[in-house]
């Protein structure tokens, strides 16, 4: 016990005489004006910055030179070609200017319908999504060509087909089990057969479908024959565009007023 409270004896003189040799004498000196650009010219605070403040939810909304305006000018999506030469920070950064743009261009949108007036050139939506779409193929392929680099696989998982609990067959990715897919699916199959409820509802799903499809395939047609009515020179890149913006239009459930 004697010995460690001498042990710290020592150490506490020995480091007491090491600060007292540090320090030196120095002549006073006089107060220094500071003004008000003297602390931006350190260099601790060279690098210190801040962005624009933004209190409000103006963001949210398109420039007031373009409110009320019947037509706005707007360029074409980016493509695939153009964002290849791209880093992948440079990336990042277009992915977050396009979900403001989208972002802005859906309230406003809202807006207008709320109003009850026409909203400017809608197609600028479709644009924005286009340059998102292409943008995360951009991401997918490299994805895809370093796992294949790395570990010769591809990062998408291949897909397989599978029942759900009605004993509806559709396309899944594949996971991993406990067990092996193939018992439980046939299990799973031998059960749904038996069953005379199942094999009813079975036949009453497939002729929902079957019906659902059927209409649809009779808007594309009526779609087609209007089109080409009005524009005899349509393409048939411009009718397949067409037909895209008309199904998600069908699956909103609502169109542009």
């Amino acid at each position: 016990m004697a010995l460690q409270m001498f042990r710290r004896s020592v150490s506490v003189i020995r480091h007491s005489v090491r600060a007292l040799s540090r320090l030196t004498i120095t002549p006073p000196t006089q107060p220094v004006a500071l003004d008000k650009f003297s602390l931006l010219k350190c260099g601790s605070c060279r690098n210190f910055h801040v962005s624009v403040k933004r209190p409000d939810l103006m963001e949210f909304f398109d420039s007031k030179d373009n409110w009320g305006e019947e037509n706005i000018k707007t360029g074409r999506p980016w493509k695939m070609e153009e964002l290849r030469i791209k880093s992948n920070s440079d990336l990042h950064k277009l992915w977050y200017v396009l979900l403001k743009e989208r972002n802005m261009l859906l309230t406003m949108r809202h807006e207008y319908r709320q109003e009850c007036i026409l909203f400017p050139n809608p197609e600028r939506i479709d644009k924005v999504e286009e340059s998102m779409e292409n943008l995360m193929n951009i991401i997918k392929e490299r994805d895809n060509a370093h796992s294949l680099l790395e570990t010769g696989k591809s990062v998408e998982r291949e897909k397989v087909e599978a029942l759900d609990s009605f004993g509806r067959p559709y396309m899944k990715r594949q996971t991993e089990h406990a067990l092996p897919q193939r018992n439980i699916a046939g299990k799973r199959m031998f059960l749904l057969t038996r069953d005379p409820w199942m094999r009813k509802s079975q036949r009453l799903l497939r002729e929902k479908y079957l019906k659902t499809r059927h209409r649809e395939r009779k808007r594309e047609l009526r779609y087609i024959r209007r089109t080409r009515e009005r524009f005899p020179d349509a393409t048939e890149e411009d009718i397949e565009h067409g037909l895209e913006r008309e199904s998600a239009r069908q699956k909103q459930g609502f169109y542009d007023v």
